[in-house]
């Protein structure tokens, strides 16, 4: 499993989670009694781990967009390095130097 298929499943845990806590209990609080929409102190917990959890997403991909940007143009340097020597080789080697 890739990295990409990876993140998109636990995104859509992370929606179902968000969903099965707010909107179910919001939509069938009304008929079953009181929920925890009555205490703030619950809900600050819930929002704030939320947060946290996107936050915490969110560094972790800056991660590895920083690991794979810079894996990226160490593979660049060393393409042009070697085009470099490729190309001083082919003009010694015709002899087309200037």
């Amino acid at each position: 499993m890739n990295t990409s298929s990876r993140f998109t499943e636990q995104l859509s845990i992370l929606v179902l989670l968000i969903y099965f806590l707010i909107f179910v209990p919001y939509t069938c609080g009304a008929a079953t009694g009181p929920t925890y929409y009555e205490h703030p102190d619950l809900m600050q917990i819930i929002i704030g781990g939320l947060f946290a959890l996107v936050l915490w997403y969110t560094a972790k991909t800056l991660k590895k967009i920083d690991t794979n940007q810079n894996e990226i143009f160490q593979r660049l340097r060393n393409v042009e390095i070697g085009f470099a020597e490729l190309h001083a080789e082919h003009k010694m080697k015709v002899g087309t130097h200037k």
